[in-house]
């Protein structure tokens, strides 16, 4: 659940729960509109220290959005799928990038390329792999 000011976002279920006087809780519809508007009272209210995590949360938003608009238009489920051979390793994703192994690692230890981690080995989402090619390209489809 994040806190946005009085209001609790929780994940995952399009709900807003907002504090009363009494302390007690109602539960809203959260749409997009809500949404912004409850981002854009946290921005008013952040101070500049927390800027940059601010934007860089914004950009990592940005690029599921565009890859969700991207996947809407060729049939692709625009959800990301759960099966295990949807997950790539890193030399998988690093032949994709035309980068070396390494550098592919010190990205996903950078957190640039969102990973999952099973046990002690590491994979990642196609749609982590175009959310990243996104933030290369400025927005733009790869």
């Amino acid at each position: 659940m994040d806190v946005v000011g009085e209001k609790a976002i929780v994940a995952g279920r399009g709900l807003i729960e907002t504090t009363n006087a009494r302390g007690t809780f109602t539960v809203e519809s959260l749409n997009v509109q809500t949404a912004l508007r409850a981002l854009e009272q946290t921005i008013a209210a952040a101070c500049p220290a927390q800027c940059p995590e601010l934007v860089g949360e914004l950009e990592r938003l940005k690029a599921m959005a565009w890859s969700r608009m991207n996947m809407a238009g060729t049939g692709l489920p625009s959800q990301p799928t759960s099966c295990a051979e949807d997950l790539l390793t890193i030399p998988q994703v690093a032949l994709r990038l035309n980068l070396s192994v390494y550098r592919t690692y010190e990205l996903a230890r950078q957190g640039r390329l969102r990973t999952v981690k099973i046990g002690k080995s590491v994979r990642v989402t196609p749609v982590a792999v175009e959310e990243f090619l996104m933030r290369l390209n400025g927005g733009k489809a790869a």
